[in-house]
């Protein structure tokens, strides 16, 4: 039943929850239940701004996120993966769930930081577009060879060519 339990957590998660048990002074071993909640990764956990402040600060710069500088990046993360919209959009009968999808969200995160994940910024794809472009190109003389129609012709030499034909 424990090998079931922890099959999906990653070391550093199971030697938080042996830590976080130790600490507590609770009887060993844990239930398994028990012992898998002392495994979840808390923003806290990693220096982050606890849940309830990074909530107050989505709802306070929901609508322009783009130009504040948040608390830390993780806070910025969730909500973009919660919606902008719908945080800044949340009424008194759906707050509560807005607010539950943002902290699932910010403990995802954690979790993932947590096991390595980075959140600096990427750097920017290189632009490849004339390459495409040159492939489409040889692609549209590939197809115009296998129809018998000249590359070198024109567009308007072409239209008269198909013209021509009906």
């Amino acid at each position: 039943m424990w090998l079931t339990a922890l099959k999906d957590l990653r070391p550093k998660q199971i030697e938080l929850g042996i830590v976080r048990v130790k600490a507590s002074g609770s009887d060993w071993p844990p239930s398994v239940v028990g012992f898998l909640e002392y495994c979840k990764v808390q923003p806290e956990d990693l220096g982050w701004p606890a849940i309830s402040d990074a909530w107050e600060e989505v709802n306070l710069r929901c609508t322009s996120p783009q130009s504040h500088e948040w608390s830390h990046p993780s806070v910025s993360v969730a909500g973009r993966a919660t919606g902008w919209y719908e945080i800044a959009h949340c009424d008194q009968f759906n707050v509560g769930q807005v607010k539950q999808k943002f902290a699932e969200e910010y403990r995802r995160v954690a979790r993932d930081v947590f096991n390595g994940l980075d959140l600096s910024p990427q750097k920017l794809l290189e632009d490849n577009s004339s390459n495409l472009e040159r492939g489409g190109d040889d692609m549209l003389k590939k197809i115009m060879d296998i129809q018998g129609i000249d590359t070198a012709m024109s567009g308007a030499e072409a239209r008269k060519r198909l013209k021509g034909m009906v």
